[in-house]
């Protein structure tokens, strides 16, 4: 049991933290895949973050069905606000973050539980599969891979040790969606989202790794991505990107200049990401990337190798209106 302002409060085994901003099309659906699970000890924090379309009638509907739903309404705070909430009033033992947009496979929860009761870990991690209703152009598609090939199975390691062998191996995945982590680990690592950027995953997970002693790697894809238009994921690459991208670098140099252990795998890190952060933006209009190249200049030049920067520069841009 816990205690919630003084009230005992039943503890489940898994709090599953779900923000919905504007998903009216999907999140039926994301809720459903929750509602099939195995494991029937689950609560479902549904987190409204100031929807505008028909989400909050939806989530209502669902609130009525079944007891272990809870509804939390705040204005919009955006992916990274909104988990910090529902991270703030989860009560379960484990905690597995949920996009209202996709689907998690049925056994998911009884799994990952399961491993991490039986081995007493701080956290399982697993792979994903991408679906679309809208895109059917398999060459989109393939640009998703949340598949890892090399790295072992089932084999507890320090996180520490996984992270930096899945970056060297190319297979570390940042999304959130991958991970199911014990709640108190979490809280020991006093943890949150960073809010005001995107591809906050980038920094929450890779700092979940470095905090974590007992990880296990799951070789199964339980979690369904949705690509859709108009999603983060398939928006135009722009300048906040970028700068996100930057945020996530300092936010790791910063952990960095505490625990100076982890400085070479996070520099390692900081290189993989930013490289492929700039390569990538070279899409941009040739005013957006002669200021991303001065923004490297003054902050990022040990990390930005030569061939990042003349793509950047001279690769072909997209026509400018």
């Amino acid at each position: 049991m816990s205690k919630t302002n003084g009230l005992e409060v039943r503890q489940p085994k898994v709090s599953v933290v779900m923000p919905v901003f504007n998903t009216q099309e999907y999140v039926g659906r994301a809720i459903q895949s929750i509602v099939q699970q195995d494991l029937d000890d689950w609560e479902l924090i549904l987190v409204n973050d100031g929807s505008t379309d028909g989400s909050l009638t939806i989530l209502q509907d669902w609130i009525n069905r079944d007891s272990r739903l809870r509804l939390i309404n705040q204005k919009n705070q955006g992916l990274s606000g909104a988990r910090n909430t529902g991270i703030s009033a989860a009560n379960g033992v484990y905690v597995y973050f949920m996009d209202s947009d996709d689907i998690l496979c049925a056994g998911a929860l009884s799994r990952c539980a399961g491993m991490c009761d039986e081995k007493s870990l701080d956290f399982v991690f697993f792979n994903a599969e991408v679906f679309s209703d809208e895109i059917h152009d398999p060459n989109v598609l393939q640009r998703f891979n949340y598949k890892r090939k090399f790295f072992p199975c089932y084999r507890i390691m320090q996180g520490a040790t996984a992270f930096e062998q899945l970056i060297h191996q190319d297979e570390f995945f940042s999304s959130a969606c991958l991970i199911f982590t014990r709640l108190k680990f979490l809280e020991s690592c006093q943890l949150r989202f960073e809010r005001g950027i995107i591809h906050e995953d980038q920094l929450f997970t890779a700092l979940l790794f470095l905090n974590a002693k007992r990880i296990c790697y799951i070789p199964e894809s339980f979690f369904l991505r949705r690509v859709r238009h108009n999603s983060i994921m398939t928006t135009s690459y722009s300048l906040r990107n970028v700068t996100s991208y930057f945020s996530v670098a300092r936010g790791m140099l910063s952990y960095a200049a505490r625990y100076k252990q982890h400085q070479k795998v996070v520099n390692c890190y900081i290189s993989q990401m930013l490289n492929a952060a700039i390569w990538q933006a070279h899409t941009m209009t040739r005013r957006d990337r002669l200021w991303v190249f001065f923004a490297c200049l003054r902050e990022w030049t040990t990390y930005i190798r030569l061939k990042t920067f003349l793509v950047l520069l001279f690769k072909k841009e997209k026509t400018e209106l």
